[in-house]
């Protein structure tokens, strides 16, 4: 029961990851640029592709023997002629000295993380 509580109010009940998407100017480095942020905000870039626009990142908090893992990704595309970055962020319970795992999905917190990486890297 206590995990549960616990997750109820980590989570605000979402269940999926959630997606932003915002133009980015052709000529930026939007993903050095989503680099720096996570960066700043606490992430460790897993990994990442300058030359294919991709980036990973995660962040852990720990509480109570629980550890909960958010992972950040970044894509950058384009959608007719204009270049766009795609930022995805969910998060993941790992409970039970990490033998079991629950995929709570978007949250207020993972939400925020995602829109300032592109309040900070977008198009102005």
């Amino acid at each position: 029961m206590k995990h549960l509580l616990l997750i109820l109010i980590i989570c605000g009940c979402a269940s999926t990851p959630v997606a932003l998407v915002a133009n980015v100017s052709p000529s930026s480095d939007a993903v050095a640029c989503a680099s720096s942020k996570l960066s700043s905000i606490g992430y460790t870039v897993e990994s990442g592709s300058k030359e294919f626009g991709l980036l990973k990142a995660t962040k852990l908090d720990s509480s109570s023997g629980d550890d909960f893992v958010t992972t950040v990704n970044v894509a950058l595309f384009e959608e007719a002629g204009v270049k766009k970055m795609r930022v995805t962020s969910n998060l993941t319970h790992h409970y039970d000295a990490g033998t079991k795992t629950q995929e709570l999905g978007s949250t207020k917190y993972t939400r925020a993380d995602a829109q300032a990486i592109l309040d900070g890297c977008a198009a102005k």
